[in-house]
């Protein structure tokens, strides 16, 4: 058994300085229904379920340069769904990255206020890329025009029912806090390591949270800068994940959560 056996990323919050602006992006141009707004917080999600906040903060300043986000991750449903969603972004002459990682097809793109977002498709599990018996990832590029070619409408009005955060991929200072943190206390699997990255998972998934040093950051993001205010995690094994967790110095409970902050600074939410 596995601590996290059954990890879902549920929702991600970010701060934010627009909160107009960005509810709007990611409405209109993600395709996530607005499921509450208030004046200085939106939620949305697929259906009635909440995988991305959005709290605006005033007077404050860019965090690109400190831990935190480096993409949030949205799995669709199939191939089907990503090249619908190639033909509704290009509506919007958004920049886009396109990849083929071997085990997933990705489209990156990034939201006006810089956080990077991926939305991705896995592949069937039986052609992903191995090396040395170890899961491998590619980088290689992806065939757009194939992909449009699947498109089955080009007038997307909202994400597929079946739509989640497949991963959140962190960018943080020090590696060696994610190894000790994720891998050794949380007893996620590494599955695959390169010189500035890491890459975990449970349950035999490419991963579920990733974190790189790429860009440098030099530290914890403090409060009254933009970019990652916490993600939410949902597991199988919450009571016991609450009795191995309890001694840590920022652990804070509350009604049917706990929350965490990891060594890099980044604020986790544990959930029932």
């Amino acid at each position: 058994m596995n601590l996290l056996d059954g990890l879902q990323i549920s929702r991600i919050s970010l701060k934010v300085a627009d909160l107009d602006q960005m509810t709007n992006f990611y409405h209109k141009v993600i395709g996530l229904n607005i499921l509450e707004k208030t004046n200085n917080i939106s939620l949305l999600g697929v259906e009635n379920r909440v995988i991305i906040e959005l709290v605006e903060v005033k007077n404050s300043s860019w965090g690109h340069q400190y831990n935190g986000l480096y993409h949030i991750a949205i799995l669709l449903p199939s191939e089907v769904d990503l090249a619908n969603m190639l033909l509704h972004l290009a509506q919007y002459n958004i920049r886009l990255g396109a990849s083929d990682h071997g085990f997933s097809h990705a489209l990156y793109l990034n939201d006006p206020e810089g956080n990077g977002i991926e939305i991705y498709a896995d592949q069937p599990k039986v052609i992903w890329p191995y090396l040395n018996n170890s899961l491998d990832i590619v980088t290689k590029r992806l065939d757009l025009r194939k992909l449009a070619s699947l498109a089955t409408t080009n007038n997307l009005q909202s994400l597929p029912p079946q739509t989640v955060i497949g991963h959140i991929h962190l960018q943080m200072k020090d590696l060696n806090g994610f190894r000790q943190f994720y891998l050794e206390k949380l007893q996620m699997d590494l599955q695959i390591e390169t010189p500035n990255a890491l890459f975990a998972s449970v349950d035999g998934y490419h991963h579920h949270i990733a974190a790189n040093n790429w860009n440098s950051p030099i530290g914890p993001l403090p409060d009254k800068y933009l970019g990652l205010n916490y993600f939410a995690i949902k597991a199988k094994n919450f009571n016991t994940l609450k009795d191995i967790l309890k001694n840590e110095p920022t652990f804070i409970e509350s009604q049917n959560t706990f929350i965490v902050t990891c060594p890099n600074g980044i604020k986790i939410v544990f959930e029932q």
